[in-house]
C-alpha cells in the first residue's frame, strides 16, 4: 500500500508512481534520521529542520492575523517581509531584499528577497515575495509585482507591473 504524504502533490507527474509509492518514504525517513543525528551531536541542542519549521507555527499564525487586518499596502508588505526574514533564516537563506535587474540590457528591475549565486550578471537563485494585494489567496505566480514592493525612491518600471510573476 503506497504511503500518503500530506501536502505533496505530484504536479505534471514529475516523479514516477514507483518512486512515490516505494522509495520516497524511505528517503524521507533516512533524511530525518540524519537530521536527528547531526542535531544530537551539536553541543547547543540544535534543532532539526522539521523542528525549526514547526517552531514557526505560532509566528506564522500571528503574522496572518495581523496581515489580514491591515489595510495599508506598505505596512502589509513590511509585515510580509518580517515573516519572510524568519522563514528564510529557518531554511538557511539570507534575507537581502532589493531591486534586481533580470536583463542586463534593460533598465527594468523586479523586487526580490534574495538574488544568490550571481555569476556573470545572472543569479542562480531568486527568491521572490509575491504580494496578494487583494487578499484573494491567488496562486503566487498569477500575481503581479506591486509598486510598494520596490526599494528606493525611484518609481518602479511600468513593464514588470503589467506581467505576472510566472511570465517574468
Amino acid at each position: 500500500m503506497p504511503e500518503s504524504f500530506i501536502g505533496i502533490q505530484n504536479e505534471n507527474e514529475f516523479y514516477s508512481h514507483h518512486y512515490l509509492a516505494e522509495i520516497f518514504g524511505n528517503d524521507i525517513r533516512d533524511a530525518t534520521a540524519r537530521w536527528r543525528t547531526v542535531a544530537g551531536e551539536q553541543p547547543d541542542g540544535a534543532r532539526t529542520p522539521d523542528q525549526s519549521l514547526r517552531a514557526l507555527v505560532r509566528p506564522y499564525l500571528q503574522f496572518r492575523q495581523r496581515f489580514s487586518r491591515e489595510r495599508s499596502h506598505p505596512t502589509r508588505v513590511e509585515l510580509q517581509r518580517v515573516w519572510y526574514r524568519q522563514i528564510l533564516a529557518t531554511l538557511g537563506y539570507r534575507f537581502d531584499p532589493h531591486n534586481y535587474r533580470l536583463d542586463q540590457d534593460s533598465d527594468e528591475d523586479v523586487p526580490v528577497l534574495l538574488a544568490d549565486g550571481v555569476r556573470h550578471g545572472a543569479a542562480q537563485l531568486l527568491i521572490l515575495g509575491a504580494y496578494d494585494a487583494h487578499g484573494d489567496d491567488e496562486d503566487p505566480l498569477a500575481l503581479r509585482p506591486h509598486p510598494v514592493q520596490y526599494h528606493g525612491e525611484a518609481p518602479p518600471p511600468s513593464a514588470p507591473l503589467e506581467e505576472t510573476w510566472e511570465r517574468i
